[in-house]
């Protein structure tokens, strides 16, 4: 009888907002309700993320003529590799802060959805007709959710399930995991997706309490600045399906620095996505048990684009553009005493980049040949809208800026250029600064 796979593929990660190697403390912490998790598609196989433990042999006895008297002797352990992951907007976040050290967010409102009504059972359903306010017409918000646990109100954990439509009309539905809440507890949830409409939204889990109250409003997108610092962050990645964690537990990977993260796009390819894939290095992974609740994981968008903006003119005809950003961190070797990694250091930063450009003129041709200094400024939109005039998309900005090879060539009876080039150090963003418009609340 042929042996048939019953392993799940999941990966997520969490930033390390602690200590480097300590992993958040609650499993069901996830990005949209105060937590650092995100779950993740990845299409790199198992076996990707490398667990190592070296191991030696010991030299024989005197007088035996056997070399191998003894069992192999455990040496220093670790862990690296590197995942391939298609994006979606959320993502990108943790790993650029994790990468380049710094985070500030700032949200655009949208309306007041729900100004504290009442929960008086378990399910209370709030209907878009009893809504103090709808979404604003042109607006796709995420939606922010505050339970009020008053005057004797409890909860039990349960779920908050949101019904609605998505920017492109198709019907989407979210459920949220939230804990138990006692008396004059509150807490905030968020939705991972942005609504165009918003039917219902259900919350569960009600034990008692008279002024128990919900508020939910729209954020219609969040705006978050990720610059260099000195630092850069560390990450653990949980890994289900590896058999080698034995039966219901999982792979913990703690105090994963990001040695390199690569960004790559290429509209020429049929899906379009943008490619994000960081090499690691860090701990050896811990056998954990299974978490019970795992976040659905958002869907890699197609269909990117890219333009750039070359002291203030913008060409928006790239065809492909890849970022290697080199963070310089690295992960210290075994301590007296101990086989891990015992923590991390920073080293030099280096950011190269390589691309095409689609030259529409000689006056184009001249402009990017001409070596300048100019601010380049490097978009990446996604299809997937905020607003009616704004998308999920990722700025890169150059300050400085130099081309190693600027090479133009015929494709198809058009004339591309290929270039490659390196950033220089800059008072204003140090060698890159990235402003990233998603649907996740709050600094990374």
């Amino acid at each position: 009888m042929a042996t048939q796979a019953d392993w799940l593929r999941w990966v997520r990660m969490s930033r390390e907002n602690v200590a480097y190697g300590t992993a958040p403390t609650s499993a069901d912490e996830y990005f949209m309700d105060g937590g650092a998790w995100h779950g993740i598609v990845t299409t790199s196989p198992l076996g990707s993320l490398k667990y190592i433990e070296e191991k030696m042999r010991t030299p024989g006895f005197v007088g035996q003529r056997s070399k191998d008297q003894l069992g192999p002797v455990s040496g220093a352990r670790r862990s690296e590799g590197s995942l391939d992951i298609p994006v979606e907007s959320s993502i990108l976040g943790l790993l650029l802060r994790c990468g380049l050290g710094a985070d500030s967010a700032a949200d655009t409102d949208d309306s007041i959805l729900v100004s504290a009504q009442n929960i008086a059972a378990d399910p209370t359903t709030f209907l878009a007709a009893g809504f103090d306010n709808a979404i604003t017409s042109g607006q796709y918000p995420y939606i922010e959710m505050v339970v009020l646990a008053e005057s004797g109100g409890t909860f039990d954990a349960s779920t908050i399930v949101v019904l609605g439509t998505d920017p492109n009309d198709e019907v989407i539905t979210e459920t949220i995991v939230t804990p138990a809440l006692a008396n004059s507890e509150t807490y905030t949830v968020f939705t991972q997706l942005n609504y165009k409409t918003v039917v219902s939204i259900i919350v569960n889990g009600y034990t008692a309490g008279t002024t128990n109250t919900l508020i939910a409003t729209g954020i219609s997108y969040t705006t978050h600045t990720i610059t260099a610092g000195n630092t850069s962050g560390s990450l653990t990645v949980d890994e289900h399906g590896d058999p080698g964690a034995d039966t219901g537990k999982i792979w913990r990977y703690t105090g994963m620095v990001q040695e390199s993260l690569q960004l790559a796009f290429s509209s020429l390819d049929e899906a379009g996505f943008l490619v994000a894939t960081p090499q690691f290095a860090g701990q050896y992974p811990t056998a954990i048990s299974d978490p019970t609740f795992r976040l659905p994981v958002l869907k890699a968008w197609p269909s990117w684009i890219c333009g750039v903006t070359k002291g203030g003119s913008t060409y928006s005809r790239i065809q492909n553009m890849t970022f290697n950003l080199n963070f310089g961190s690295r992960t210290y070797r075994a301590a007296v005493g101990s086989q891990q990694p015992q923590g991390k250091h920073d080293g030099t930063r280096m950011i190269e980049f390589s691309g095409q450009l689609v030259l529409e003129d000689n006056t184009e041709y001249l402009a990017w040949v001409t070596p300048t200094l100019s601010n380049y400024h490097f978009t990446f939109t996604s299809p997937y809208a905020a607003s009616s005039s704004v998308n999920h998309n990722l700025l890169l900005e150059l300050t400085e800026a130099y081309f190693i090879t600027h090479e133009p060539k015929e494709d198809n009876g058009m004339i591309v250029a290929d270039f490659t080039g390196f950033t220089t150090a800059h008072a204003s963003d140090e060698v890159i600064k990235a402003t990233l418009v998603n649907a996740v609340n709050g600094a990374y």
